[in-house]
């Protein structure tokens, strides 16, 4: 009986530890996640607005020199392209079709467009948006903010 109950209590004294470094184990692996969910958006988001920036016809919205806006109409090849954020999702609608450009596990809480350049010379758009994971590390979310300024060709 003696034996037995040394036994049950070093199993689980085993057990315990075992238990703490699993969820440890767990807990690490969502904050890698999260920030590599960031990082990925964020590129994959200015990647996809740079290359439509540089090939469009037209900036439609942003109107004038100077305007800031929550939403970006661009006009390539005659179709029109809009991105705008909508409960933490860009969105790019396309000839019809409306898709999401950031995955489920990030938000964006913010985006602008501001248009810049000169009356006579191409134009650019001031870019800055916000990243936000949606698994909470121990310090908080992880969270990346973007600013750039993107070219016409």
């Amino acid at each position: 009986m003696i034996e037995l109950s040394l036994f049950m209590g070093l199993f689980m004294v085993i057990i315990g530890v075992l238990m703490a470094l699993f969820s440890s184990i767990v807990q690490k692996q969502l904050e890698v996640q999260s920030v590599s969910a960031v990082e990925a958006d964020s590129k994959f988001i200015l990647t996809r607005l740079a290359y439509d920036i540089q090939r469009s016809d037209a900036i439609v919205i942003p109107s004038e020199l100077g305007d800031t806006t929550s939403s970006l109409v661009l006009s390539i090849d005659g179709d029109t392209y809009t991105y705008d954020l909508s409960g933490g999702i860009i969105r790019l609608t396309a000839g019809g079709q409306t898709s999401a450009l950031n995955s489920i596990r990030v938000t964006v809480p913010n985006i602008s467009f501001k248009r810049l350049g000169n009356t006579a010379g191409t134009h650019a758009i001031e870019l800055i948006y916000t990243v936000t994971s949606v698994v909470s590390r121990t310090q908080g979310p992880e969270t990346k903010t973007v600013q750039t300024v993107i070219g016409t060709r």
